[in-house]
């Protein structure tokens, strides 16, 4: 089964599937994240034909396969072996071409587009939020959304620092 969640609002597409990966995994099915920084050559094609020994169906996490020119090449190969894998492929990517889309959509069985607003600009404050509430994981996408909007690292880490020295400001005194 292959599932592919893209586009431009990253932090909607990640949600998604990672709500998928939760209604889908279970106990007797393996977890397996895949990036382009570890893939070999042909790695997806075995995968899909591959049996597990430890538990009798895998789930795998495909991560950005387009940031890499081999791996965007072989996952675009490999569509008809994903999809009819006994195995469960989860895809997150970015903004696909329209050539692209139509090879993914006839194979995939969920093909899920998040656009962001076109006025919508991104709000570094929303990390300081996360970072106040120690939510890691938000924390983490609206880093990642952060760099791919354009920020500088001076911005980002001026605005969490700043948040930072508010967080101990509010620790040391006896009033806000």
């Amino acid at each position: 089964m292959l599932q592919v969640y893209f586009g431009s609002d990253q932090i909607k597409v990640r949600q998604r599937a990672h709500l998928a990966i939760d209604n889908i995994l279970t106990e007797d099915k393996e977890f397996i994240r895949i990036e382009a920084d570890n893939y070999e050559v042909g790695q997806l094609s075995s995968l899909s034909k591959a049996l597990s020994l430890f538990s009798p169906y895998a789930v795998y996490m495909i991560e950005s396969p387009s940031t890499e020119e081999i791996f965007h090449q072989d996952f675009i190969d490999s569509l008809e072996d994903l999809s009819n894998s006994e195995h469960t492929f989860i895809v997150i990517e970015q903004e696909l071409p329209a050539s692209d889309k139509k090879a993914i959509t006839k194979f995939a069985t969920i093909v899920d587009e998040f656009k962001k607003s076109v006025d919508a600009k991104f709000n570094p404050f929303g990390m300081t939020d996360a970072l106040a509430l120690k939510d890691k994981r938000t924390l983490w996408m609206l880093y990642q959304e952060a760099k791919q909007n354009g920020l500088s690292a001076e911005e980002i880490v001026g605005t969490l620092w700043w948040q930072l020295k508010s967080i101990r400001l509010s620790a040391v005194t006896k009033s806000p």
